[in-house]
Parts: C-alpha cells; sequence; structure tokens
C-alpha cells in the first residue's frame, strides 16, 4: 500500500536484500534492452517513504518464534507482533554436483549484478573472435523468454546457445499450441534444444546428465525448480515436504497464527498451485488487509486462488503466445498486451513525488525542513548569537569555540571534548544510530584525538509504549556498535519523549599528540576531501521522494563509514590541517580553515568527488532546508569560470550528515596519503586544491578562489 495506515498504532518495518526489487515478468526484456533497470525495478526506498514504513536493508536468517523476533545479517533482532514472510523461494539447484560457472536465475537481483560482468565478458571475447557458449537449464517460461532475449542481444555473434530440459518436451504444463509456438521461434533464433537431459554435475567443460552424457558450456543459467530457504523450517514454523511455510485459506501459518506468508515461500495447503509470480500478485491485496485485519483483532478475508492463470511468453522480436486452459493466440497484438500488463503493474508502486510540505501554508518546497546536519542553525544566526553570550575564558581551556572541539587541560591530562544532536533521517533507526555515533566522533577525529568516553542524549517520537522502547534500543544499538568498533565506553545519558526521534552524543577523548588544527595550513599545501559530497541533497530528495533507492542507499554507505582510518592515514603521511564537513557545507567548513590560518586558496569544482544523483538533484531544484543561508559565504569567494547557478558549485554549500573529512597536507606527501586512503575504504579520496598564500591575503575577502579546470589551467597536482 502506497500511503501511511491512518488510525492506528502499528509500525511497519519492511526488510528487503535490495532497495530495488526487481519485476520478474520483465527481466527478459531488460536481458534484451527494451526496459531499462528502473522500469523493471521496484523503488522499495519510495515505496516505504510514501508509506511511513521503516526501510531494513538486510536479509532474514532466522525466526525466534517463542519472543516474536526476527533475526538479520547485519542488523541486531527486530521485534514484532505480526510477521509476513514473502521473500520467495531459492534456486532449486540441490543435488547437482557443481565444479563449474553457474548462475542462478533466481534471486533476480543477485543474477543482474552477475549477468552484467557475464555479458561484459563474452562481448569481450566475442569482439576478439572467440567463439563462446551458454547453456540455459529449464524450459519453462522463464528459461525459454530468457534464452530469447540473450539471443536477441548476441545476435549476429558467434554466441552458441542450448536450451536444457529435464523433461521430454518444453513446457509440460502448457498447452500444445503453446509448445509448438516456442519450439518454432528457438529454432528461428537458433537455440539448440535439449529434451530428456537430468543435469548432474556441471564442470569447467559443461554439463554432464545422469547417462554420461555432456554438452560443453562456458558458463550456465539456471532457471527451472525452486527450493526453500531453510529458516522457515529452523525456526519451527509449520512446513510442507519441500520446507515451505504451510498456510491456510487466509495465508496465514498453521502453526503460528502471527506469521503469514504468500507467494513462492508459501504452500496453500488448502488449494496448492504452481510457485508462480502470478498467484502471489492476487494474494498481496488479501495479504494486506488481513494483516492489519490481524493486528486489530478483526475476522480474516479468505484467499481464494485462481484455478488457471494467463500465460504470456515473449520472444523479444516484438511477438508473444498466450494460453490459459485451452485458449491460445499469437502474435504482434500479445506482446502489445504483456508490456500493457507489465507497465500497468509496476506503475502502481510508483509514488508521485512530493513538491511541497502538505502543512505549508505558502506552498514553497523549501518549507519542508530536513533533518541530519541539514536541522542546523545557520552559521550567521550561530555567529550572531555567540557575540551575545558572554562566554568567560578559563585558563584550562585550551582551545574551545571555533575549533572542532575543545581541548581542555586538566592537571596533566589533555582533554578533547565534543558534542553533536540532530533529528533522525532516515528510516532504518538502527542505521540512524550508527550514523548519529559516526558523526559524533568525527568532532574528535578531526582534532586527532582519541574517543574514550560517550554520553548518549536521546528522544523518542511519541509512540505506544512497545513501539517506543524498540525505537529506543534500536538507536542506542546502533550508535552502541560503532562506540564499541571504536573503543568508546557509553557511560551515561538522557532520554525524552519528543515529537521527532533525535540522537546526540557527547565525546569524550584523549590528544595522544599535537592537536590538528584548522588553523595548520601551510603555503603550497594540497588540499584533500575524504568521502564525496552530495549528502544533504540527496536526503532532501528522499523526503521528497525523488532520490532513487540506489542513490540513497550509497549515500547511507558513506555516512555510514568511520573517518577514524582517514585521519590515522593522515597522521601516518604528517598532515597539517583538518576538519570534518558537515552542516556548513565543504566550502563553509574551507573558509573556517582559510580564516584560522589566515590563508588563501585555489579550489578546483572539477576534482571534487559527488554522489550519485546529486548534481541531478540540485539542478532540478532540490535542496536542503540549510542551503540558502549556506551560500551566504560566497560573498568569500572568487569565482573564475564557474556560474552562479552551476549545481557543482551551489553543492559546495550542500550540508553533510557524517561527511568526510578536509585535510591539508604538503605536495610531497599527498600522492602516499592518496594512496593509503584508497587503499583503506576511501576509494573517492581526491585532491581538490592548494593553498596559495599565507598571510598575504588575511584582510582580503576573497580568500577562496573557485575555478574550472576547463576554464583555467590545470592544477599540477602530483596524482
Amino acid at each position: 500500500m502506497m500511503r501511511p495506515i491512518e488510525g492506528t498504532h502499528l509500525a511497519v518495518t519492511l526488510v528487503a536484500r535490495e532497495v530495488h526489487t526487481p519485476y520478474s515478468g520483465m527481466l527478459p526484456g531488460h536481458v534484451a534492452g527494451r526496459y531499462a533497470h528502473d522500469e523493471m525495478h521496484i523503488d522499495l526506498a519510495k515505496l516505504c517513504r510514501a508509506a511511513d514504513a521503516e526501510l531494513v536493508i538486510d536479509e532474514v536468517v532466522a525466526i525466534d518464534l517463542e519472543s516474536k523476533q526476527v533475526a538479520t545479517r547485519s542488523h541486531p533482532p527486530m521485534c514484532c507482533d505480526v510477521l509476513s514472510l514473502n521473500a520467495g523461494a531459492v534456486p532449486g539447484i540441490q543435488g547437482v554436483e557443481i565444479g563449474g560457472l553457474v548462475t542462478p536465475v533466481k534471486p533476480i537481483g543477485q543474477f543482474l549484478t552477475a549477468w552484467s560482468q557475464l555479458r561484459s565478458t563474452f562481448e569481450s571475447a566475442l569482439r576478439a573472435g572467440q567463439g563462446r557458449s551458454l547453456a540455459v537449464v529449464g524450459a519453462g517460461p522463464g528459461g525459454i523468454e530468457l534464452i530469447l532475449a540473450i539471443s536477441r542481444l548476441f545476435e549476429h555473434t558467434a554466441l552458441n546457445l542450448t536450451l536444457i530440459e529435464a523433461e521430454e518436451t518444453i513446457l509440460p504444463a502448457h498447452h500444445r499450441q503453446v509448445r509448438r509456438w516456442a519450439e518454432a521461434e528457438l529454432k528461428a533464433a537458433g537455440v539448440r534444444i535439449l529434451k530428456g537431459f537430468q543435469v548432474a554435475k556441471i564442470d569447467s567443460e559443461g554439463l554432464v546428465d545422469s547417462a554420461g552424457k555432456t554438452v560443453c558450456a562456458d558458463h550456465t543459467l539456471w532457471t527451472t525448480g525452486v527450493a526453500a530457504p531453510s529458516y522457515p523450517q529452523d525456526s519451527g514454523l509449520q512446513v510442507d515436504a519441500l520446507g515451505f511455510v504451510s498456510v491456510n485459506k487466509h495465508l496465514q501459518s498453521l502453526s503460528h497464527p502471527w506469521v503469514f506468508a504468500a507467494g513462492d515461500i508459501a504452500d496453500l495447503a488448502e488449494q496448492p498451485r504452481p510457485k508462480s509470480g502470478v498467484y502471489a500478485v492476487r494474494a498481496g491485496p488479501v495479504l494486506a488487509e488481513n494483516l492489519l485485519r490481524f493486528s486489530q483483532g478483526v475476522v480474516l478475508k479468505p484467499y481464494r486462488a485462481q484455478k488457471q492463470a494467463l500465460a504470456i511468453i515473449a520472444n523479444a522480436r516484438g511477438a508473444a503466445a498466450a494460453s490459459r486452459g485451452q485458449f491460445f493466440a499469437a502474435g504482434k497484438p500479445i506482446c502489445w498486451l504483456k508490456e500493457r500488463i507489465d507497465r500497468r503493474f509496476m506503475a502502481r508502486f510508483v509514488p508521485p513525488p512530493m513538491t511541497e510540505d502538505p502543512d505549508d501554508s505558502t506552498g514553497e518546497e523549501s518549507a519542508m525542513r530536513c533533518a541530519g546536519c541539514g536541522s542546523k542553525l545557520p552559521a550567521d544566526i550561530l555567529r550572531r548569537v555567540l557575540k551575545r553570550l558572554d562566554i568567560h575564558p578559563s585558563e584550562q581551556v585550551l582551545q574551545g569555540i571555533g575549533e572542532d572541539a575543545a581541548i581542555i587541560q586538566n592537571g596533566t591530562h589533555t582533554l578533547c571534548v565534543s558534542t553533536d544532536h540532530f533529528p533522525q533521517m532516515v528510516s532504518d533507526t538502527y542505521l540512524f544510530g550508527r550514523i548519529a555515533a559516526h558523526h559524533g566522533l568525527n568532532d574528535l577525529f578531526a582534532m586527532g584525538a582519541r574517543p574514550r568516553y560517550a554520553l548518549v542524549n536521546l528522544s523518542v517520537k511519541l509512540m505506544a509504549p512497545r513501539l517506543m522502547e524498540e525505537a529506543a534500543y534500536l538507536a542506542l544499538k546502533g550508535a552502541g556498535d560503532v562506540f564499541r568498533a571504536c573503543g568508546v565506553t557509553l557511560v551515561g545519558g538522557h532520554s525524552t519523549e519528543s515529537e521527532t526521534t533525535q540522537l546526540g552524543c557527547t565525546v569524550f577523548g584523549e590528544l595522544p599528540g599535537p592537536p590538528l588544527m584548522k588553523s595548520g595550513l601551510a603555503k603550497g599545501d594540497l588540499l584533500i576531501l575524504t568521502k564525496p559530497i552530495g549528502l544533504g541533497v540527496l536526503l532532501a530528495g528522499d523526503m521528497r521522494m525523488r532520490t532513487p533507492g540506489r542513490h540513497l542507499e550509497a549515500a547511507l554507505a558513506v555516512m555510514d563509514q568511520s573517518n577514524a582510518g582517514a585521519v590515522k592515514a593522515l597522521l601516518d603521511h604528517g598532515g597539517n590541517s583538518c576538519t570534518d564537513v558537515t552542516g556548513f557545507g565543504l566550502l563553509g567548513h574551507l573558509l573556517e580553515m582559510l580564516r584560522a590560518s589566515s590563508a588563501a586558496a585555489e579550489l578546483h569544482l572539477d576534482q571534487v568527488p559527488l554522489l550519485d544523483g546529486a548534481y541531478r538533484l540540485m539542478s532540478e531544484g532540490v535542496e536542503s532546508s540549510l542551503q540558502s543561508a549556506n551560500e551566504s559565504v560566497l560573498e568569500d569567494v572568487e569565482l573564475r569560470g564557474v556560474d552562479l547557478a552551476d549545481p557543482a558549485l551551489r553543492l559546495l554549500m550542500d550540508p553533510q550528515t557524517s561527511g568526510g573529512m578536509l585535510f591539508g597536507i604538503s605536495a610531497a606527501s599527498s600522492e602516499p596519503l592518496i594512496a593509503a586512503l584508497r587503499a583503506s575504504g576511501y576509494v573517492e579520496a581526491s585532491i581538490i586544491g592548494r593553498i596559495e598564500h599565507i598571510g598575504q591575503r588575511a584582510s582580503n575577502a576573497c580568500s577562496c578562489t573557485i575555478m574550472k579546470d576547463c576554464m583555467t589551467e590545470s592544477p599540477k597536482f602530483p596524482l
């Protein structure tokens, strides 16, 4: 459902292996080049945003039926009152000795990644005049459509295709006219059909059947048969002889009524049907209704599976055949019908982008306030407030307001302290806790300190007590896991109710040596950025359902990456200066360094790494609610060959949450530092500028010059 559940106290969490879930009906068309990636994938991030549901990108591995907890590979166990299993099946390749190259077509998400690499390998070999052979095991509708799509893709090449079927006929469960049509299409496409071949072994030479017959193949795609994942049976759910979850007419587990299942993972005990997506689609509305009814204690609706389903097989050349029972038709109109059905189905899962805040009377998109570091007070407001405060100096405070963290001398101990706090900006509460902890630690890392202790301030959205407990646990578990990995002990904190869930960290650390300071820049230093920017605009786009899920997932991975290794690399290579890039954007934090060092710099816009999708969203007018305030720093900047409206320029002021580090280091040390950073996982670490002057332009407002390399002489950086 593409809307929040009104009038209930339900919290809905979707656990999915991939943020984009593929539609199997469009897979052959995608392989043939007919459909682009986004046309055949449902964007779960946008869907969950529209439904106000939490999205957890992970894979379920176990269910604790007694405590009603679901275990995943990388998240803590999640509690639930109602559980719906819709994960599909796994490849039915058990019993086959695997010693060669074979790729199951299910799960499709994993297959598409493998297929992209395989296709590239085959294309390179075929261009070099090397023949290649590919076998597809399974002559059901999926296998036939796939091999016809591949034949279309590799038309006029030396790729040999073989379709292998264990039965004595292809499409054994279909109308004989469909079989004749399919055989004719396969023959026309140059596909060899091998029937009655029961695969027993796949080795480096190809496939071997139980009688010892062989088929040569450089690679094999497996499309036939499905098996149940192991965790339902291992968890104690009642399953059928093959391990599929046994459900009644309400799609409810026969052994545990609070567990529901539909699709390939389920066995309809009272009305058995083939494993086909057609039945899963029809079950969807009944399943959604029954999940809601069960949670409210209302009588459930029965699901009545159709006895016969319409099957359409396309040939990837504009024609298709349809059958249902004794009905059969073939031709171009059937292909048009299939495409219309597929596109209408996918359109149901595309929520319209939000262009304004529904609670905003002005109708301005900018009124939709951001969370994360996009919720910070603007820098000019903060400066005015600090001027009005009567802050008394202390001899023990070696460094206070102005640096990333305070440095306090307590006897023989030098203490480094900082604090951060912001609202939840991602639906995954555990991941939010992790990101908040990373962000809080960054100020200490930027000073070269070793974090040791942390206090956490947690505000939890007012909900039913059980939901608040779970949200508090997940947020604190996420933060705690990051603290533990960094050697930080959680020593206390405070918790409150709130309109939104928020988390803040106060962190304490030790300085093992001289601190890294914003004021440490020297003439000739090169500026190195460790992570790409664009986090703010991608999060703002997510709020408006305009950020594709894969781009959001990449942004979350950047935010969930610790900066500890980056700063260690800087210290190992004699770095001079450092700051973390957060709410005031790359340019705002660079100017802080330049002012502190009385320096002037050249920044090369083309060399600043950007996250995928950030440039497009900025060019379309999407921006963080802090963007316009951050852009006031352009008064202190000189532009050369750069337009004020350039999205790449505006991204320099994009607020970052748990962003990267900005380093100053001598030119001689920059190349080995970049190599060390990339080897440590900061793969987009880049040299983005150079310090040109120290002191000479301290009074000049234009302490930073931003240029495009295409408009000026390319910088002579070591790389």
